[in-house]
């Protein structure tokens, strides 16, 4: 996982400088780790489960935003420019090596 503590802006920092599919696969592949992290059985504390299920929302989010530009009903605008930001950087890497 790219962030095991769960935090959103770790992984939307980790993904500078990738092309477009490779940040849509990747929060795919961070997306199914964080929704494994959250089941009983890995031992997490309840609090610790939300916020993995909340991580994983937030992912599936930038996921619908990348491919759709739909943003998420439940963003605030901290995140909401977290997501625009993700979205221009790789729409401008993506176009650069093309």
């Amino acid at each position: 996982m790219i962030s095991e503590e769960f935090r959103f802006r770790q992984f939307a920092e980790s993904t500078a400088g990738k092309e477009l599919h490779d940040v849509i696969y990747l929060a795919e592949q961070e997306a199914l780790q964080a929704w494994r992290q959250a089941h009983p059985s890995k031992g997490l504390s309840s609090a610790e489960r939300e916020r993995s299920l909340g991580y994983q929302q937030k992912l599936l989010g930038l996921i619908a935003y990348l491919r759709h530009g739909v943003v998420p009903a439940d963003s605030d605008q901290k995140h909401e420019a977290l997501l625009q930001s993700i979205r221009q950087a790789t729409a401008t890497d993506s176009l650069m090596a093309g």
